[in-house]
C-alpha cells in the first residue's frame, strides 16, 4: 500500500513471493497430510484470481501488478465455492471497498481541481448529443416516475420507483462529471525519461508514420521508452492511475476481522 502510493507501482517481488510461497506452503502441508486437497485448492484459487484479474488488465481497469497482487492473494487463501468461503468474502469485499474508494478518492481529486473540472463539464454539455441524451435520460425517469406512482398503491414501493427513476438521468450526469475529472486531472503529459515501465499511454505516439506506443499496448515496455528517448519526443500524454492497493489491504482486514460484507445485505 506504501509503495503503490507513492510511487503507482506494485513491485512483483511481492506479488511472485506471494503466489511462490502460497503454493510452496500449499504443497508441503499436502505432502506432510498425504494427500493434494490444499495445493488444489490453492492452484484453484491462483487460477479464479488470475482469470478476474488478468480480464480487468485487459479492459484496461487494472494495472498489471494489481492482476498480480489478486493472484497471489487467490494462492494463499485458496478457494471453496460459497459464501463462507474467505477468498469469496474477499472478492465480495474488495468489490465493495474498491467502489467506494475508486469513488471517494476520484471525487477528491476533481475536487482538488473544482474549477478546471467545472469548466470541463460545461464544455461536455456544451456537445449537442450530450444534451440530447441527458434531456431524452430526464424525460424517461419522469415517464417511469409516474408510471410508478399510477401502478403502485404502496408508499414504500412507489418511493423506491422514485428513486431509480431519478438514478437514470443521475448516473449519466455522473458519468459526465467523472469523464470530465480523468480528462483534467487523471491524464496528464510527462517526458519520455520520467515514464516507467507499464505507464498508460493515453494516445498514439508516432514518428514518421511508425507507431511507437499507444494505449492498444497495455503498459509501455522499457523498449518502447528507449525509443521514445531515440527520436526525441518531447511529451507523452499518460494516464495517471489510482493507487488500487490500499482496497486490497482494507478489504482483506475485513475479512479477517468480520467476513463477508455481503453479511450487511442478508445474504
Amino acid at each position: 500500500t506504501y509503495t503503490d502510493i507513492k510511487t503507482r507501482e506494485v513491485p512483483d517481488w511481492i506479488s511472485y513471493a506471494g503466489i511462490t510461497s502460497g503454493l510452496g506452503m500449499r504443497l508441503l502441508l499436502s505432502i506432510e497430510a498425504g494427500h493434494y486437497g490444499l495445493l488444489i485448492r490453492g492452484v484453484e484459487g491462483f487460477a479464479l484470481c488470475a482469470a478476474i484479474g488478468l480480464t480487468l488488465f485487459y479492459l484496461g481497469q487494472w494495472g498489471g501488478g494489481d492482476s498480480k497482487l489478486l493472484m497471489a492473494v487467490g494462492a494463499v487463501i485458496g478457494p471453496r465455492f460459497n459464501l463462507d468461503s474467505p477468498l469469496v468474502a474477499f472478492l465480495a469485499n474488495l468489490t465493495i471497498i474498491g467502489g467506494m474508494y475508486g469513488f471517494i478518492w476520484t471525487s477528491a481529486v476533481g475536487i482538488g481541481e473544482y474549477s478546471k473540472v467545472k469548466q470541463q463539464i460545461r464544455k461536455e454539455y456544451k456537445a449537442p448529443l450530450v444534451g440530447i441524451i441527458q434531456g431524452g435520460l430526464a424525460i424517461l425517469g419522469l415517464l417511469m416516475a409516474i408510471t410508478v406512482s399510477i401502478l403502485f398503491e404502496e408508499v414504500a414501493l412507489q418511493a423506491l420507483g422514485i428513486l431509480a427513476a431519478l438514478a437514470i438521468p443521475s448516473s449519466f450526469a455522473l458519468y459526465v462529471i467523472f469523464g470530465s475529472i480523468e480528462k483534467v486531472c487523471l491524464i496528464k503529459n510527462v517526458a519520455p525519461d520520467k515514464l516507467t515501465e507499464g505507464d498508460w499511454i493515453a494516445e498514439d505516439i508516432k514518428h514518421k508514420g511508425k507507431l511507437l506506443c499507444g494505449p492498444s499496448d497495455l503498459g509501455i515496455e522499457k523498449e518502447q521508452i528507449a525509443l521514445l528517448k531515440k527520436y526525441k519526443i518531447k511529451q507523452v500524454l499518460i494516464k495517471v492511475g489510482m493507487p488500487f492497493v490500499p482496497a486490497f489491504l482494507v478489504a482483506y482486514t475485513i475479512t479477517v476481522m468480520y467476513g463477508s460484507l455481503l453479511r450487511l445485505f442478508g445474504f
